[in-house]
């Protein structure tokens, strides 16, 4: 089951849908280098994490103040 890539030009594609959804259109997406567009990724993953823990932290300090 799963996505599955049958050659370079298929996971090159899967790529940049990952790098639009992240902001990045195609014409930077092939001018940027590949570890560049992962650590754009990571650091929105790292970001939303962050804003989902601020927001259970805000949940919990409101049902404390009730």
């Amino acid at each position: 089951m799963g996505l599955q890539l049958n050659d370079k030009s298929d996971f090159i594609r899967v790529m940049m849908y990952d790098a639009y959804q992240n902001g990045i259109s195609p014409r930077e997406f092939r001018r940027c280098a590949m570890r560049d567009i992962r650590e754009i990724a990571d650091l929105k993953s790292a970001f939303d994490e962050k804003n989902i823990r601020e927001a259970e932290i805000r949940r919990t300090l409101a049902s404390m103040r009730r």
